[in-house]
């Protein structure tokens, strides 16, 4: 059966679907995949002749530790020609240009029948939160200095005329502004990534956000885009009154996972991403934390076949104790890239001098982790109110006992703190690596 008619298939029954029934489906667009990648794809007939792999032993996704992983620069450095399959034109592929967190954006290309399967596997995740048809959400993000106003997609025009699962997206170039088009559309759902989300409401005044707070929108708050915070869920959660939902995506695979409302553990979307989380070259047990590598279920035209993705998660159980037939990520901690070097040698991810700093200093909203130098980090921090002199001080002392005294720490509070130019909040700025003096 056409490939095409398998998935749709799949998202009509997804109600009565078991565990048994996902991995066979899982199964069977694994082996396909990589069979046509094989066939079709010069760089995987390259690079699995290159590694001895024989694709036909690949029988699902059990079998994906046969396969060699495939890293960005790979990507990146391969001809066009070599990475689409053959007989698909070029110029019928949409492209997408990832965010380029490590500094190095790419390209990803999928064909518009593609595309529009995996909206439709979001559409339904989106479906189990208990959105409604005529529930109206709304995306906030920042302006963007070096590209040009979105164009509505025909079809999207449409669907918001009748009602059908209405969107908008709204340009936060200020903030009061922004707020004055919210309470007219009051939507059911207010969606964006969270520093952007965290940064805007902090600019409303106290009486707006109590106003906001007794409002009755927005019923859920969806998030995504960046690691979502602690602190920055409180906040929003806070100022809205509204339950806020996580959800795990990236260019290379569209949604990757949903947080479950009920145990805040996510949903892997196992139906469109083979979700593999490794420690080096070995898959990770339940509550092990390693590097998430994806293969794209649905993309043949040009594939991604187990392509990390420079996170670092925690891998929860099989089965979704909400009773759902999805595996799960426990936590998602952040970017690979994010950790720094102390002087003596000792590594540390910033997440957990994020942690040291929520643990001390209630009053932070946000933080930013720098390293000017070897022997000193600097915390940038956006703090919910005004703290003293002696609040500072504590947390300054308070984060270096808790690196052993191994650098000076310097604490700035800026209220602005946040994204900038449309781009995702940094949570951690590197600086070229310096000599202690």
């Amino acid at each position: 059966m056409n490939r095409k008619l398998i998935a749709l298939r799949t998202l009509r029954s997804q109600n009565g679907r078991t565990r048994a029934d996902i991995e066979n489906f899982r199964d069977r667009q694994i082996r396909e995949l990589v069979a046509h990648a094989y066939a079709n794809v010069p760089f995987y007939r390259k690079l699995y002749d290159r590694h001895g792999v024989a694709p036909n032993r690949v029988r699902g996704f059990g079998d994906l530790a046969m396969l060699p992983l495939v890293s960005k620069d790979e990507f990146r450095r391969a001809p066009l020609s070599e990475l689409v399959a053959r007989g698909v034109d070029q110029r019928h592929l949409r492209a997408r240009l990832t965010t380029g967190t490590t500094g190095e954006p790419m390209e990803v290309r999928r064909t518009a029948p593609e595309s529009e399967i995996l909206r439709l596997y979001k559409f339904h995740a989106f479906r189990s939160l208990g959105v409604r048809r005529r529930d109206l959400a709304v995306n906030i993000r920042l302006p963007r200095p070096d590209s040009q106003r979105q164009k509505i997609r025909v079809t999207r025009r449409i669907a918001n005329r009748i009602g059908f699962y209405p969107r908008v997206t709204l340009v936060a170039e200020d903030p009061m502004s922004l707020l004055k088009d919210l309470k007219e559309l009051s939507p059911a759902l207010l969606g964006g990534v969270p520093g952007v989300l965290s940064t805007i409401v902090a600019r409303w005044p106290a009486d707006a956000r109590e106003e906001v707070r007794s409002a009755s929108w927005p019923r859920m708050i969806v998030t995504g885009g960046e690691r979502l915070t602690s602190p920055v869920r409180s906040h929003l959660k806070e100022v809205f009154g509204a339950e806020v939902v996580d959800m795990y995506a990236s260019e290379e695979f569209n949604l990757i996972a949903m947080q479950c409302r009920v145990t805040g553990a996510y949903h892997v979307s196992d139906e469109t991403v083979g979700f593999e989380i490794l420690d080096g070259t070995n898959s990770v047990m339940p509550g092990e934390t390693g590097q998430p590598a994806g293969t794209a279920l649905h993309s043949f035209a040009a594939p991604l076949i187990r392509f990390p993705l420079g996170d670092l998660v925690t891998m929860g159980a099989t089965h979704c104790e909400c009773g759902m037939p999805h595996s799960t990520i426990k936590e998602i901690q952040g970017r690979v890239v994010h950790f720094l070097e102390l002087p003596d040698g000792f590594v540390i991810h910033h997440v957990k001098i994020e942690q040291a700093v929520g643990y001390e200093a209630e009053w932070a909203r946000q933080v930013q982790v720098s390293q000017p130098r070897v022997d000193i980090l600097a915390l940038r921090i956006a703090p919910f109110r005004e703290p003293s002199a002696r609040e500072i001080d504590s947390l300054r002392v308070s984060v270096e006992q808790y690196l052993h005294d191994r650098v000076t720490v310097e604490v700035i509070i800026d209220p602005d703190l946040g994204p900038k130019d449309g781009e995702k909040f940094r949570p951690i700025v590197k600086f070229a690596k310096r000599t202690a003096v």
